[in-house]
């Protein structure tokens, strides 16, 4: 799946323009933004329940008709809320699209297979969903007239992809006594960590929407949006390893493993940074290049700030460690509450100030700010519990590798070779001399014998 945006972003940039995939990507951040708060916990609050409760299929049976039916009374209210916003928006020919959009986020039942650790489903979904909506992709968006027919697919994307789940659903429940069912039990456990998924979203999202007003030309949210997707395109790797692991740690800790529990959360940083560390600085080095031939002409100069973002997905992948791994697995709301709600202050405060002065460079200072806030007040909290992971060792490996590629492969910037020869050769010096190193070091068997 992290192959697909690689094809459609280009595509995307080309096709529509700065100025309509700017107004596309904005008008989906602001949809986001109300879905989550709309869902208040719902995301991250059912994992963990059904994670607490996959051993017992009758309490699971339970557990997920009650969180499904609470999702569609909270689907109700969101759409009106939704309704109001569009009748008064500038777009009003786009927002009535997204009832799709919101309609399958509220639906979507990923979550309860996420909790019983059986991803077959997802993945098997995803793939169909996301290969089908790219080729329609390709045959339906063909010109900057097309913007209505891509947010389309954008919403039945999401549409379609909550409907092909509940066909997986059938053999894992059983048949319980409607009056078993207690709806609004989960209300008040849901709504405790609700302002740390409302608080992340505003730091990841409201960039977008103060770009919008800051700086009122769309163009300028697609110029920062893009170069975001692509520096964060390294951490569905870190992102698929937190949905994997957080079900597994939620039930060692249930089960009163606390060492298993370390043991899973050191292994889970050194993976992290083995995969993102040579990430951001080949694509530090690299990205002059890499945004010319992948965004096109139009984008051409926007490269600073793709290298501005860079640091930025090994500080996310990170956090999905201390925050995803460790404080939502553990249903420690309080201190999630507490670096989300920093980090939204923080970033709000800094995009308010730097991006008049500074454009698109001030938003990517209060994201990287942000970020690299979250990460530290997660990572105090879970070192006080689960002590010091001595990790600086095989940190000190991993980044002195991952420099020492970054300078070769930036160096060859100054080869006279066209840019896509000089790419592929950047590409393949740098996976080269990292993975000597790599090897050299001892660094992988070692983490892979923890």
């Amino acid at each position: 799946m992290t192959i697909l945006p690689l094809a459609t972003i280009p595509y995307l940039t080309r096709v529509l323009g700065s100025y309509n995939l700017g107004i596309a990507r904005y008008t989906e951040s602001v949809v986001q933004i109300l879905t989550v708060f709309g869902l208040l916990g719902l995301v991250w609050y059912a994992n963990r329940a059904v994670a607490y409760n996959r051993q017992n299929i009758e309490r699971l049976t339970i557990c997920f008709w009650e969180i499904f039916l609470m999702r569609v009374i909270l689907l109700a209210s969101t759409l009106v809320v939704f309704a109001l916003l569009a009748v008064h928006s500038e777009y009003k020919e786009i927002y009535p699209i997204y009832s799709f959009y919101i309609v399958g986020t509220f639906l979507d039942i990923s979550w309860f297979f996420t909790g019983i650790e059986e991803m077959k489903p997802v993945v098997i979904r995803n793939y169909v969903v996301r290969i089908i909506s790219t080729i329609l992709l390709f045959v339906l968006v063909r010109s900057r007239d097309d913007l209505l027919t891509y947010v389309w697919l954008i919403s039945l994307t999401i549409f379609a992809n909550s409907l092909l789940m509940f066909p997986f659903l059938k053999s894992k429940l059983t048949t319980i006594p409607f009056r078993s069912i207690r709806v609004f039990r989960h209300f008040l456990p849901a709504l405790a960590i609700f302002l740390p998924q409302a608080a992340s979203q505003i730091y990841v999202q409201c960039d977008k929407v103060l770009i919008k007003y800051l700086l009122k030309d769309p163009s300028y949210i697609s110029f920062y949006t893009e170069n975001e997707k692509i520096a964060k395109m390294p951490i569905v790797l870190a992102t698929a390893l937190s949905t994997v692991l957080m079900p597994r740690i939620a039930f060692e800790f249930s089960s009163g493993h606390k060492e298993k529990v370390a043991k899973y959360i050191r292994k889970a940083f050194l993976c992290t940074l083995l995969v993102l560390a040579p990430c951001c600085t080949g694509l530090i080095a690299v990205a002059r290049n890499f945004v010319l031939l992948f965004l096109g002409n139009e984008f051409s100069q926007t490269y600073p700030v793709l290298i501005a973002f860079c640091p930025i997905m090994i500080f996310i992948g990170f956090s999905n460690v201390t925050g995803i791994q460790y404080l939502v697995a553990l249903d420690r709301t309080r201190e999630l509450t507490i670096s989300y709600v920093a980090a939204a202050i923080i970033n709000l405060v800094v995009d308010c100030i730097l991006i008049p002065v500074a454009g698109l460079f001030g938003a990517v200072a209060g994201t990287l700010l942000a970020e690299i806030l979250v990460f530290f007040i997660q990572y105090l909290f879970m070192k006080k519990d689960l002590g010091s992971f001595h990790m600086s060792g095989m940190i000190f490996r991993i980044m002195t590798a991952s420099i020492i590629m970054g300078l070769v492969t930036g160096a060859m910037n100054l080869l006279p070779v066209e840019p896509l020869v000089q790419l592929l050769l950047q590409v393949i010096t740098g996976v080269l001399i990292y993975a000597a190193l790599m090897y050299w070091s001892g660094t992988i068997s070692k983490i892979l014998k923890e």
